[in-house]
């Protein structure tokens, strides 16, 4: 009975593997997980056997690594990073599976930083990502000195990197912009104070000269007095309303201009 469990879990093992092995190698992660789909398999399925044999080998790598993608197309998406923080810390990592982690890494990042509505909170992911592909990179142009492999065309890899950086920029460029209008706006709360302390001070000249009496001369200050407060109080409600539309204007990071999805899992 024992002998007959063993090679049920055996074959339960092979049979994720057998799948989920060829789902993240490059850009074929995609194309493994329509297959799947279009043959009828259930993906919560998967991912439940996958946890039941990471719970039991938590010491494979390349189960964490095939349950991360599962999470990560599931938009699990930091359940996928914290696996995937794992298997590099792994010391049985193998090179190849130690790429494509932080390839995955930095794909996973920039989906979360995508999802972010706030520039101060998408711009810190975008950058880990950064680290991931430069590490990457780094690691590739290391293997391309000792090897006689050579690429011509950017890979998947570099034009992540390059596309990451570009996306930075752009946001980095929006969040300059958000800083000069919370400058203009805080003149504005400004110029709306001392257009206040205009309207006082008219008051009380108004006030005064109500207790002189009555004179020609007088009549005419008044005049002018009463032109500059309904100048003054119109300026006041221009000031609120700028104030106002200001504060109710959402402000998110664009959606990104020239990203493929196709590059960025």
């Amino acid at each position: 009975m024992l002998q007959q469990r063993n090679l049920l879990w055996i074959f339960g093992i092979l049979s994720v593997f057998a799948i989920a092995f060829s789902i993240w190698v490059g850009g074929k992660d995609r194309r493994a997980l329509d297959a799947m789909n279009s043959q009828g398999v259930n993906q919560e399925a998967w991912v439940t056997q996958l946890e039941q044999a990471v719970e039991e080998k938590p010491e494979s790598s390349l189960l964490k690594y095939n349950l991360a993608n599962l999470y990560h197309h599931q938009k699990k998406y930091q359940d996928a990073q914290n696996l995937l923080q794992e298997v590099l810390n792994s010391k049985d990592l193998d090179q190849k599976l130690a790429e494509n982690s932080l390839f995955n890494l930095g794909n996973n990042l920039y989906r979360q930083a995508e999802k972010e509505k706030e520039l101060q909170k998408s711009l810190p992911l975008l950058r880990e990502s950064l680290v991931y592909y430069k590490d990457l990179l780094d690691r590739q142009q290391r293997e391309e000195r000792f090897s006689s492999k050579k690429t011509e065309n950017p890979t998947d890899q570099q034009l992540n990197y390059i596309l990451v950086r570009q996306r930075i920029k752009i946001l980095m460029d929006l969040l300059k912009q958000q800083k000069k209008e919370a400058t203009q706006q805080k003149n504005i709360y400004q110029l709306l104070i001392e257009v206040k302390k205009k309207e006082e001070e008219i008051r009380q000249e108004l006030q005064t000269l109500a207790q002189q009496g009555s004179s020609q001369q007088r009549e005419q200050l008044r005049n002018r007095l009463l032109t500059k407060r309904r100048e003054n109080r119109e300026t006041i409600q221009v000031l609120r309303k700028k104030i106002l539309e200001q504060m109710q204007t959402p402000v998110a990071p664009p959606k990104a201009k020239g990203l493929s999805p196709n590059k960025l899992i």
